[in-house]
């Protein structure tokens, strides 16, 4: 099933509609905020597994700013690379 295929059969149900919605609405106030577009061209995440911090950046051009910052509540695995999936790490990397 296609990501389109998947949003359209989700927002068939009335909570994940009122959901959406009150997400869509807090996500565009914060790339207001940093004079960004919403929904944004790109979104990068980065996480510190050590500082247990996740970053959201998001850019309509060049150049990304940093939307939010949130704290882990919750960890498993331990310090150290991905080696494989399913072992409970966060990944380390760029997506292409």
């Amino acid at each position: 099933m296609g990501q389109n295929n998947f949003l359209d059969k989700q927002l068939t149900f009335l909570r994940v509609q009122k959901a959406k919605e009150q997400s869509d609405i807090y996500w565009q106030h914060l790339l207001e905020d940093k004079l960004l577009h919403f929904p944004s061209k790109q979104i990068y995440l980065r996480a510190f597994k050590q500082e247990q911090v996740l970053e959201v950046w998001a850019s309509d051009d060049v150049q990304f700013q940093l939307i939010k910052t949130y704290n882990f509540t919750a960890t498993s695995g331990k310090l150290g690379p991905k080696q494989k999936e399913g072992d409970k790490q966060i990944p380390e990397g760029l997506l292409a």
